[in-house]
């Protein structure tokens, strides 16, 4: 050992240990790709023209096609699962510090219609009543019994209601 410290590959092609710029050139694509699909639905319109990696390697992915089609089709409501032990407050106004600051708002700002699943903290309690049931002690439940099925029943509903009102737009479950 020469007593210099290792450093981890800070690029692509230091990953795949320098061997190949085609396979670089390759995979740069693909995470430029990849990196286009996940962000750009998320960016307002105007901020969508490119989506790129930086770094030593450079690669971008110009989304002019994916913007005329999205220009066509509409995009597809959110609908927003409180997680367990949240409640859709969480989601609209967290910490009773203004909507301002909340995930709804967020993404309303981004141009995404989004709904909160209607649910108070207290509701959780509901997860209790899975104890008084044999297949819990076995560990055989399944999402329909009485600890979740409350939680099941209402997504449902929640997503079935904004898939209504979407008009065929299609729903992203959150």
């Amino acid at each position: 050992k020469t007593g210099q410290s290792q450093d981890l590959p800070s690029t692509v092609g230091e990953m795949l240990g320098g061997r190949s710029r085609l396979a670089t050139a390759l995979v740069a694509a693909l995470l430029a790709e990849t990196a286009a699909a996940f962000v750009s639905p998320l960016l307002p319109f105007r901020s969508r023209s490119a989506v790129s990696l930086c770094g030593r390697h450079h690669a971008s992915v110009t989304m002019s096609s994916l913007r005329a089609s999205e220009q066509s089709a509409a995009r597809p409501v959110f609908v927003v699962l409180p997680g367990f032990g949240n409640a859709a407050v969480d989601y609209v106004n967290p910490f009773g510090q203004g909507e301002e600051l909340s995930l709804k708002n967020s993404l309303t700002k981004r141009g995404i219609e989004v709904e909160v699943m209607p649910l108070d903290r207290i509701e959780w309690l509901n997860v209790l009543r899975g104890i008084f049931s044999l297949s819990f002690w076995l560990g055989k439940t399944t999402p329909y019994e009485p600890a979740y099925g409350w939680y099941v029943e209402r997504a449902r509903e929640a997503v079935a209601k904004a898939s209504r009102e979407a008009g065929g737009r299609g729903v992203v479950i959150v």
